[in-house]
C-alpha cells in the first residue's frame, strides 16, 4: 500500500514556494508525498477548506478558493491554482488565510498551509488621493478640516497629514496657533 504523510504548501505559477500574496495575483497549492511514495490508481484526492482561524473572508480577500487537489496516479507531486487574492481596498492591509484538509484513508496530511494576503489598493494612485476640505468659515473662529480618502478605500493604520500653507496663503492668520 502506497501510504505517505501529504504536504500541502503554497506557490507561485512556477512552484516556487511563497508566503504572501498581492491583491490581484494568484496563488497555487501544491500537495506532496515523500520520496519515493506516490499517488495509487485513480490518484490521490485531498478536499481543502478555510480554516476557522483565517483572518481572509471569500470573496472579500479571496476569490475561486480551490476544494480539492488531485495528485495523479503514479505521480508524486501536483499544484493547481488555490484562489486569486483580491484588494479589499484597505491599504496597508493583510488578512492570513489558512487551509485544512482531509486525506484518503491511509495518508495523514502534515501542517496546514498559510498565506497571507496583502492589499494591494494602495499601490493604484486613485485610491491614494486624499481630498481635504473646510467647514464654513467665521472671522477669528478656528477652520474645520475633513480628510477623506475616496469612497470604499481605507486604512489598516492611523494616517498622519500635515497641512501647510502655501506662500499665496492670506497673512494675518494662523494655523495651530501659529501667525503666517
Amino acid at each position: 500500500v502506497n501510504s505517505g504523510r501529504i504536504t500541502l504548501s503554497f506557490v507561485d505559477a512556477i512552484g516556487t514556494a511563497i508566503a504572501n500574496v498581492n491583491g490581484g495575483s494568484d496563488a497555487y497549492l501544491k500537495a506532496s508525498l515523500p520520496t519515493g511514495v506516490f499517488a495509487p490508481a485513480g490518484g490521490l484526492v485531498v478536499n481543502v477548506s478555510r480554516s476557522g482561524g483565517s483572518t481572509a473572508v471569500g470573496p472579500t480577500n479571496y476569490t475561486g478558493l480551490v476544494s480539492s487537489i488531485t495528485i495523479p496516479a503514479g505521480q508524486n507531486t501536483t499544484s493547481t491554482k488555490a484562489f486569486t487574492a483580491q484588494n479589499a481596498g484597505v491599504i496597508g492591509g493583510s488578512t492570513i488565510l489558512t487551509l485544512s484538509g482531509l486525506a484518503s484513508t491511509g495518508y495523514t496530511l502534515g501542517p496546514n498551509p498559510t498565506i497571507t494576503i496583502n492589499d494591494n489598493s494602495g499601490s493604484i494612485p486613485s485610491n491614494s488621493v486624499i481630498t481635504i476640505s473646510a467647514g464654513s468659515v467665521q472671522a477669528g473662529s478656528p477652520i474645520p478640516l475633513r480628510a477623506s480618502l475616496p469612497t470604499g478605500i481605507t486604512t489598516a493604520s492611523k494616517l498622519s497629514i500635515v497641512v501647510t500653507p502655501s506662500p499665496a496663503f492670506p497673512a494675518n492668520y494662523t494655523v495651530d496657533g501659529v501667525m503666517v
